[in-house]
Formats: C-alpha cells, structure tokens, sequence
C-alpha cells in the first residue's frame, strides 16, 4: 500500500498524469456527451414537450456545485461545443454561455454548501441567462418577435421543462463522482 503511495507521488513530481484526471476528463467526457445526445435527438422529438430542456446547464451547475468550478469549466465549453455541433441552429455560443454560468455560479456559490437546495437556488439565475440567451437568439435568427409571444412560446416552457429535467442531473453528477473522489474526501463531505 505505501509502495503504491510513493509511485504515485513519484509519478506527480515526474510530471505524470494523475489518475484522478483522467478518469474526470472520460467520466465528464461521457457525462457531456449522453447530456448533448439527449438534448438534441430524444428530448428534441419529444411532441408531449413544449420545449427542450437544456441538460447541459444543470449539469455545469452540478460540477460546479460538486468539483469545482475549474472542472465546470471545461465541461461548460466542451458541452457548448458538442451542443452546437450535435443540434444548434447559427453561430456556435453555447459555450460562452455556459462560461457565464460557470461564472455566475462561482460568484453566487462560493459559500453555498454542496447540496440539492443550493442546486436549485443556482438553477434559478442560471434560467435567467438561459432565458436571456435564448432571447437573443431569437431576436438575431428570426428578426421581428413580440416579447410576450416569445414569453409564453419559447421562454417559460423552456425554463420550466429546463427546470424539471435538470433536478435529477444533479444525483447523477454525484453518482459520475463516486469513482472520481476519494474516500477519505466523501468523507469529510459527510
């Protein structure tokens, strides 16, 4: 056990991958593309929907909330990037917003606990960036809207199925975790 010990702290002084990230990059890699799969083929045909719920957003929020912001980072401009490439429409700016919630959560979170309460309380302005891009969008793809058509259309059942669908993303990021973290980190957690 010590043994093992001292090869891994001799690989990290080397310059060595830590197993730790690696095993972030595949699960996270996996997470972000099931997330962009599922957004963009299965929740996009669903005609029960009024909207597709952006899976995404709650999942960067959960790393976030969960690893760290540096980690939602990443994740925020690989989802963006794999958003857009499997089921955006125009010009490529998931990422930017996903970075401005990244950043948003950050400032907001800092001093949150690690929990489903502050989950949704992060998810909250999140849906207002949400909102604010999708407005956007609208607004530069389409040209002349009416708010209050784009309100009732578009904006609040986006944020609304966004809101339902996304509660459950935050178990699974826990779950993506369990391999990720250590044990005696989990427990410190607890």
């Amino acid at each position: 056990m010590s043994r093992m010990r001292s090869i891994r702290r001799k690989s990290r002084r080397q310059g060595g991958i830590r197993p730790d990230l690696v095993k972030r990059i595949v699960i996270f890699g996996l997470l972000t593309l099931i997330l962009s799969a599922a957004m963009s083929s299965f929740f996009a045909q669903l005609t029960c929907l009024p909207a597709t719920p952006d899976l995404m957003l709650g999942a960067v929020i959960a790393i976030a909330l969960l690893d760290g912001r540096g980690s939602a980072a990443i994740v925020a401009v690989a989802g963006g990037i794999t958003v857009d490439a499997l089921g955006g429409v125009g010009a490529s700016l998931s990422p930017l917003l996903y970075l401005g919630v990244v950043l948003t959560v950050g400032l907001l979170g800092e001093k949150m606990l690690s929990s489903f309460l502050s989950f949704l309380l992060l998810l909250l302005p999140s849906l207002f960036l949400r909102a604010l891009f999708s407005l956007v969008g609208i607004w530069l793809f389409v040209g002349e809207i009416t708010f209050a058509g784009v309100l009732t259309g578009v904006l609040l059942p986006e944020a609304i199925s966004t809101f339902v669908f996304c509660c459950p993303i935050y178990f699974l990021v826990m779950l993506c975790l369990l391999p990720i973290k250590d044990r005696r980190e989990r427990a410190a957690r607890l």
